[in-house]
């Protein structure tokens, strides 16, 4: 089974703090994250996360419930949104190896 960079860590000694509140992103966007990455599930969302601090997301979250494929969020939460727009390609920036896809980001931009 093939360790995660986190996991490297853990075992070479580094030492690790465990967040239990997310403070600046808003409401069930960690989730993905929490699910997936983190050591723990029991992050809370914090003062910062409600939904009146981030009237964007409000807004993307209106926005992509126009597609008949993306059920809405649970109340009080907005989740991820995951594009994919076919024969587009994405970058992988040199160095960090960060990814990205432009060509989706000013789509979903435009039409938002």
């Amino acid at each position: 089974m093939q360790l995660s960079t986190v996991e490297r860590m853990i075992k070479a000694g580094w030492p690790v703090i465990v967040l239990d509140e997310q403070l600046q992103m808003v409401a069930g966007r960690f989730n993905l994250a929490t699910s997936v990455i983190c050591m723990t599930e029991n992050i809370r969302d914090g003062p910062w996360s409600a939904l009146s601090r981030h009237p964007f997301a409000v807004h993307f979250e209106g926005w992509s419930n126009r597609f008949n494929k993306v059920a809405p969020s649970p109340a009080g939460k907005v989740y991820q949104v995951m594009i994919d727009l076919r024969g587009t390609e994405c970058d992988i920036e040199e160095g960090t190896l960060s990814r990205s896809n432009l060509v989706s980001a000013e789509t979903v931009v435009q039409s938002a």
